[in-house]
């Protein structure tokens, strides 16, 4: 499923770390993982593109953000879903 969704854009790798991550955080985290680490991957775009230490054209790798973005579902998955849906309030 991820892999039709990201056009090619991720790799074997990344698809099975995400599987691992949504078997050891559920759904709930699972999810919560996958936006923390495209926040932190478009953060990380973001300064290598004002620092122009990278183009528009420049390939990141997602593994690493995915893996911290696992790693915060994992161990604060919980509040942050009871911070953002408090924040949706």
């Amino acid at each position: 499923m991820t892999a039709l969704l990201s056009r090619g854009g991720m790799g074997g790798g990344d698809i099975k770390l995400a599987a691992m991550i949504g078997a050891f955080t559920g759904l709930q985290g699972s999810i919560a993982a996958f936006v923390m680490s495209s926040l932190a991957g478009g953060l990380w775009a973001l300064y290598l593109l004002i620092t122009k230490k990278a183009d528009r054209k420049t390939a990141i790798k997602f593994g690493p953000f995915l893996a911290l973005g696992g790693w915060l579902a994992y161990l604060y998955g919980e509040r942050i879903l009871q911070a953002y849906f408090l924040f949706l309030r």
